[in-house]
């Protein structure tokens, strides 16, 4: 691709823009973006440049020429949408194939995020731990538990027939829409070994060369302190 850059706004250690990156890196456009990395705990996201383009002040942010446009979803699918013949194509045109993926990548977003990174990970941040209840905590708990239960049943049935995604022998949105959030919490503590399918779906798309590449940056350096899922 060639002619003016695109350029993303972000943050290391965001789900929400790790998921762009790893789709601009499959759609061949990585070095073809300009990388802006906003620093939130400075709080450049309320920065005047990038309010000017979110009002919410917020990150991910995307430029396409003449075009920008936020929210990670509305990003990935811009691009897949836009650019579906570049590099990867990342939703399959066939009905069949289409419907799986599209099910797993709204599965990820409305009930694994929901109920693991939303429920526990958001609540202990945001609740000073003597604050914290402990009885909701056990019912959130259980919440995600059942809930990585559903995703460890989902590829064992995948894992039996030979495929290694979410939805089977093909590299897709859904695995670009779930993998962050798994990645998100191994890193805020769970025991992946606790989940054997999750954990080899983990461990084998960590060597994706468009995950691998786009992996956060401060994760490599850094061993998070909060380790919010170590009951699950």
């Amino acid at each position: 691709m060639s002619g003016e850059k695109m350029k993303l706004y972000w943050f290391s250690g965001s789900t929400p823009c790790w998921r762009v990156l790893i789709v601009l890196e499959e759609k061949g456009f990585h070095d073809n973006t300009e990388l802006k990395h906003i620093d939130l705990f400075k709080q450049e996201h309320k920065s005047a440049e990038v309010i000017k383009l979110n009002p919410r002040g917020q990150v991910p942010t995307f430029v396409d020429k003449d075009i920008n446009i936020n929210e990670s979803h509305a990003i990935c699918d811009y691009l897949e949408t836009c650019y579906g013949d570049c590099g990867k194509k990342l939703i399959p045109s066939e009905k069949r194939a289409m419907s799986r993926v599209l099910q797993r990548m709204h599965e990820a977003h409305n009930n694994f995020q929901n109920a693991i990174i939303e429920n526990i990970i958001y609540y202990c941040m945001l609740t000073e731990k003597e604050k914290w209840d402990h009885d909701l905590l056990e019912r959130k708990y259980v919440i995600a538990r059942n809930e990585l239960q559903r995703w460890e049943d989902y590829l064992k049935k995948v894992h039996e027939e030979g495929g290694i995604y979410i939805v089977g022998d093909d590299f897709t949105m859904a695995d670009i829409y779930l993998y962050p959030h798994v990645a998100f919490c191994v890193r805020f503590g769970l025991d992946i070994s606790t989940y054997p399918e999750l954990e080899k779906y983990y461990n084998t798309l960590a060597q994706r060369p468009s995950i691998n590449k786009t992996w956060p940056p401060t994760w490599r350096s850094t061993n998070d302190e909060y380790r919010y899922l170590t009951k699950l």
